[in-house]
């Protein structure tokens, strides 16, 4: 039986998709901060309750938009400080543990 041999060298197509996700993530980012700027924009000059339409082609206003990336941050903020809460205890844990069985 004759069997192909595999190489372990990764194949060059990996190394062009890994760049184009990078090239749509910063691409994404941008595109974001822009909706952001636009919908604070619209907010200032007293034109925040009008319609915009989405890809999928649903309504929302530039308030909703903000609100939505206002709630998200702070659900972010939340999840960063609860993580942080817990690692703080668990290391306290840890520590408390390891002082028992060097005693013991």
């Amino acid at each position: 039986m004759n069997r192909e041999v595999r190489s372990t060298a990764r194949p060059r197509y990996r190394r062009w998709i890994s760049i184009c996700f990078v090239i749509a993530g910063i691409a994404s980012i941008f595109g974001f901060t822009a909706m952001v700027f636009t919908a604070v924009d619209r907010v200032q000059s007293g034109r925040g309750i009008e319609t915009y339409h989405t890809f999928w082609l649903a309504e929302d206003s530039w308030i909703g938009f903000l609100t939505f990336v206002t709630c998200a941050v702070v659900g972010l903020i939340l999840g960063a400080a609860l993580r942080f809460r817990d690692h703080l205890r668990w290391r306290k844990l840890e520590k408390r543990f390891k002082d028992q069985s060097g005693n013991g």
